[in-house]
C-alpha cells in the first residue's frame, strides 16, 4: 500500500494565511479535474455516483464557512441530531459530525479551527487563551476532514513546555528545538490526503475511497504534474515516482490524524 500526501509547510505564514492557502488548494484540484478529466468525470457520474457534479459544484461554488471548535461543539449539542459518537468538549470529531455541519447545517464546506491543546500534538501553536492551539481542518460534503494543519509553535520556551505536558524529553528533540533556538519565523503547514481527495471527486463516500482505487493513481499523477509547487510544499509518498516535480521529496509516510 502506499500513502500519499500533499504537504506545504510556509515560513512567514499564520493560522489564517494556513486556512486560505488550504481552502485554495481544495478548490483548484477540483476546477482542475473538472477541466482536464471531463471524461473520467462523467464516466463516474453515469454510472457510480450521480450526485458526483452536483457535490463538486457544492465546494467550489461555495466559501469554506470557517467555525471554531468550541462553536462547533455546540451546534452539534444544540441539534436535534441522533450521533452514534458522542459530543463533548475535548473529543475528536467524527465523520458524522462533520457531514452535519457541511451538508445540513452550514450546506457549504467548513473550515473548523481552534482545538483544545488536550487533543493536539506538541508542535502546535499555543494560543492566547492557553485552551486551545491553532489546529484547522477542512470539512467537505461525503466525507468530512479532508485537509487537517495547523500553524506551528515557534517559541523555544512554549514548545518546550508543550513536550513536557505530553510527557515528552525536551533532551530527546534537541535537533527539533534547535531550530527554534537559533532563530525562526511564524510557520504553518498542512496535509492533503491524496487518497481522501479521490473519493471526494470520483467515487461515492460510502464505498471508503475502495473504487477511487482504480483512478487514484491517475489523480495523483495528473495533481503532480499540474500543481505548481515550486517553495511551497513537498509530495509525500510510499515510493519514489517519475511525477514528482525536482521541487518534491518523496518519502515514507506513516498514517496520523494530527498534522
Amino acid at each position: 500500500n502506499e500513502f500519499w500526501m500533499i504537504e506545504p509547510e510556509m515560513g512567514f505564514t499564520d493560522l489564517n494565511g494556513n486556512m486560505d492557502l488550504a481552502e485554495e488548494i481544495v478548490k483548484y484540484l477540483i476546477r482542475d479535474i473538472r477541466e482536464n478529466c471531463r471524461e473520467e468525470l462523467e464516466l463516474f457520474a453515469k454510472f457510480v455516483d450521480k450526485e458526483l457534479l452536483p457535490r463538486l459544484d457544492f465546494v467550489v461554488d461555495r466559501p469554506f464557512q470557517r467555525v471554531t471548535y468550541t462553536e462547533v461543539i455546540e451546534l452539534l449539542k444544540k441539534s436535534s441530531e441522533k450521533f452514534e459518537f458522542p459530543v463533548e468538549y475535548g473529543l475528536n470529531l467524527q465523520s458524522e459530525h462533520e457531514r452535519w455541519l457541511t451538508e445540513k447545517h452550514f450546506k457549504c464546506p467548513v473550515t473548523v479551527f481552534n482545538y483544545p491543546k488536550e487533543i493536539k500534538p506538541f508542535y502546535m501553536r499555543l494560543n492566547d487563551d492557553e485552551r486551545t492551539v491553532t489546529a484547522m481542518d477542512l470539512l467537505v460534503p461525503g466525507i468530512g476532514e479532508i485537509v487537517g494543519g495547523s500553524q506551528r509553535e515557534e517559541r523555544l520556551a512554549v514548545l518546550e513546555e508543550n513536550m513536557r505536558r505530553h510527557k515528552m524529553d525536551p533532551a530527546d528533540y534537541k535537533w527539533y528545538l534547535d531550530l527554534r533556538r537559533y532563530g525562526t519565523v511564524p510557520h504553518s503547514g498542512f496535509a492533503l490526503r491524496v487518497r481522501r481527495a479521490v473519493p471526494n471527486s470520483n467515487v461515492t463516500a460510502d464505498v471508503g475511497g475502495r473504487s477511487g482505487c482504480c483512478f487514484c493513481h491517475h489523480f495523483q499523477f495528473h495533481f503532480l504534474r499540474t500543481y505548481p509547487f515550486n517553495s511551497i510544499g513537498t509530495a509525500t509518498s510510499g515510493t519514489a515516482t517519475s511525477a514528482t516535480p525536482a521541487t518534491c521529496v518523496a518519502k515514507p509516510r506513516k498514517s496520523a490524524r494530527n498534522r
